[in-house]
């Protein structure tokens, strides 16, 4: 079968074109592929701003149009630029797997080194401008009066160029996927780029991206859907396709401040929400978990007179104190990463030493303000999800072509190894506390109907003394998504949620 492959001339997606066609040959290895670049109307109109363009569709519906006209049979697109409804005679199959979908944020080190109170950033995107006025400042590892934008446009090599050529602007936002996907590529080179910027990957909590972004779609006629079905990924267009459902709602395109994340995983999946709302000054602003398993959440809900207890009014079991740091990690920090699993105040003074890290990165949101605030460059956080999520990895990622020669793990010194290529970097011990030996240290009370698990130890300690209860084990047991819902699931049926607080939220009306 010959199959006729369209997309745009840039760099990007070209690669992702190429990328679709090697799909295409390993899953029908006999194909004959012809294969044709084309601009766009966006290509052809660099002066548009985004947010002021005639038309929507200005990336996709030139190709559209030699689609309908069958000039070729498929045409490669990143999702993110079809419009919302589809186009009459056409239908979209999601591609391959969904890179990153988180954007990236590069900053001058010479905007760093002087800590500038007004930043200059360079972005076209309505939903940039305003999640950046709306949550970065706590994210920068120091205090920032005001911030302005300026619009840029062409691909991403040009985009980049002009940021590093531009004395006014101090940062620059892209798109994580785009800049993975030209890593792939030998054409893309920025040099040393480390030398004379920094980066962050935000989070999707506050910077849900574009709906669509990291996807790529492939456009064919309506008619031709059963030829091009074996190439759909399913999981994948089922995500992008809630979060462009979430765009509908609002009647918008790209020129919508608006940011919507669907993601899966283990437990279930998640959907950030983040924008403002168009025609209106009302924001928008949610994060929900979806369990993998609806059914335990539904029960807890129709249970009558629920009774909330939660092991964060406990006293720890444990004692910290600090350990210093081994001195022959600390002369490797220059060509290091390093995760941060929690946030201690001697951490500090290591400040200079944190901040020659290639990358580091920390388990939550919390501990990347706490660092922040002591004037420490985060460069990534895994969103409380564990040092195993695939965040930590695809945040690696920026450093593909140069990566650390260590991997740090902060932790505590009895904790067990980590996944390599981690290797334990130890800053605190943990000392028992002493309790009168009639004290557990965890009495569940008899009445508590549904119980929130705010740390691994207090599960694991519960799942020793109280293993044999079947009336425990009948409790309804919520927790966060990430290591202590890996605990516990493989023995209670764990519920996930976001937050103590939004455990409480669920049933504060029933109680």
């Amino acid at each position: 079968m010959t199959y006729r492959i369209a997309s745009r001339k840039s760099l990007l997606a070209v690669k992702q074109a190429q990328d679709f066609i090697k799909e295409i040959k390993r899953l029908d290895p006999g194909a004959k592929i012809q294969y044709e670049k084309t601009s766009s109307l966006g290509d052809r109109n660099l002066d548009w701003s985004l947010e002021k363009a005639p038309a929507k569709a200005v990336f996709t519906s030139d190709l559209t149009e030699k689609l309908l006209a069958g000039d070729c049979d498929a045409v490669v697109h990143s999702w993110k630029d079809l419009p919302i409804d589809p186009t009459p005679g056409t239908c979209v199959l999601g591609i391959l797997d969904r890179a990153d979908p988180r954007d990236v944020l590069f900053v001058k080190r010479s905007s760093i080194l002087s800590k500038s109170k007004k930043l200059v950033f360079l972005t076209s995107s309505p939903r940039r401008k305003f999640l950046a006025q709306k949550s970065l400042r706590k994210f920068l590892p120091w205090d920032v009066d005001d911030m302005s934008f300026k619009n840029i446009r062409g691909n991403i090599p040009t985009r980049f160029e002009k940021f590093q050529a531009d004395k006014e602007a101090d940062g620059f936002f892209m798109a994580k996927a785009a800049w993975d996907r030209l890593n792939e590529t030998e054409e893309w080179n920025v040099g040393d780029w480390e030398s004379w910027c920094n980066w962050m990957v935000l989070p999707l909590e506050d910077f849900p991206c574009a709906p669509a972004q990291g996807g790529l779609a492939l456009e064919i006629r309506a008619e031709d859907r059963s030829l091009w079905s074996k190439f759909e990924n399913l999981e994948m267009t089922e995500c992008i396709g809630e979060e462009r459902r979430e765009l509908k709602k609002l009647g918008g395109g790209c020129h919508t401040a608006f940011g919507a994340s669907s993601i899966k995983r283990e437990f279930g999946k998640i959907l950030y929400k983040q924008g403002l709302a168009p025609g209106t000054k009302g924001a928008i602003s949610s994060i929900d978990i979806e369990a993998k398993d609806q059914l335990g959440l539904q029960k807890s809900l129709k249970h009558q007179g629920p009774v909330l207890w939660s092991t964060s009014s406990l006293p720890s079991f444990w004692d910290r104190s600090s350990v210093d740091l081994d001195k022959t990690l600390l002369d490797e920090m220059g060509v290091s990463a390093c995760y941060i699993s929690k946030f201690e105040d001697h951490l500090v003074r290591y400040k200079e030493r944190f901040q020659a890290l290639r990358a580091l990165l920390c388990a939550g949101i919390k501990t990347w303000e706490k660092l922040a605030k002591q004037g420490i460059w985060v460069h990534s956080c895994s969103e409380s999800l564990g040092v195993g999520d695939e965040w930590t990895g695809l945040s690696l990622g920026m450093l593909v072509k140069n990566p650390p020669e260590k991997y740090l793990y902060q932790t505590h010194k009895s904790a067990p190894d980590v996944v390599s290529p981690w290797q334990k970097c130890v800053t605190y011990e943990l000392l028992p506390r002493t309790k009168p030996s009639s004290d557990t240290g965890l009495n569940i009370p008899k009445e508590a109907t549904h119980i929130f698990w705010s740390s691994s130890s207090f599960l694991q300690k519960a799942l020793v003394l109280y293993k044999d209860d079947l009336e425990f084990k009948n409790k309804f047991h919520f927790c966060g998504p990430g290591r202590t819902y890996q605990v516990g699931s493989k023995f209670l049926d764990m519920i996930p949620v976001l937050s103590e607080s939004e455990w409480r939220k669920k049933f504060e009306r029933l109680v």
